[in-house]
């Protein structure tokens, strides 16, 4: 198979079609009632993939991912769309990744993203420079190859810019001992947890969050 299509949203219109409601019929099958949440693999979303969800019933999608550009194999570009929870077409609200810059100018990152992405730059390292220097690092809330402190920076430096909405992201199968690069025993799957709950208890302690849920924030949105 083809990198790019390995990408659903790449797929031919009746084909994603096919697989997304394959999918939405196992998760309902499964739990007894039909999903809401919708978060395309790889992160695949195309231009048919909304307007599909939508027709299975889907009301939220959490696929886009801020500042970041999966081109190189084919992928979808989400350079420009919002960082924080908006509304799109087909009545469908976006929740996307908690992702931004940290460093000395987190602005940079916001305004020329493609530094992280470019064939390019990463030729020249010039990533890896701006965040050894500390000028400028694009990260992710995530526990998945992310230190807690990288996280709480991260943070930080998104509360300073105004955001109130994050969303921490992980993997299920790193939940399970070699499903994952990230767990491939019960030592690392310990750590695994332990640098979870520790962001976790910074957040509500340090940073005053609320948890909530995906669903909770569309309700509050359409108030």
């Amino acid at each position: 198979m083809e990198a790019r299509n390995s990408y659903h949203g790449n797929l031919p219109l009746a084909l994603e079609r096919d697989k997304i409601g394959r999918l939405t019929d196992a998760v309902a099958k499964a739990f007894g009632h039909s999903p809401t949440v919708f978060k395309a693999g790889r992160y695949g979303l195309g231009p048919n993939t909304l307007a599909t969800i939508a027709d299975f019933g889907y009301t939220t999608d959490c696929s886009v991912v801020p500042y970041s550009s999966y081109a190189r194999d084919g992928g979808p570009v989400f350079y420009g769309l919002p960082d924080q929870p908006y509304w799109t077409s087909h009545d469908i609200l976006e929740v996307p990744l908690a992702r931004g810059f940290i460093g000395l100018l987190p602005s940079l990152g916001e305004r020329w993203p493609f530094l992280f992405d470019s064939a390019r730059t990463r030729r020249l390292k010039l990533p890896g420079l701006l965040s050894r220097l500390g000028i400028v690092e694009r990260s992710t809330l995530t526990p998945e190859g992310v230190l807690t402190d990288e996280q709480i920076r991260l943070v930080r430096s998104l509360i300073g810019r105004g955001k109130r909405v994050f969303t921490l992201t992980y993997h299920s199968s790193s939940l399970g001992i070699g499903c994952s690069p990230y767990v491939r025993n019960e030592e690392q799957r310990d750590a695994f947890l332990a640098a979870l709950e520790d962001t976790l208890v910074w957040l509500r302690q340090s940073a005053c969050c609320e948890f909530t849920t995906v669903s909770a924030i569309r309700q509050s949105a359409t108030v």
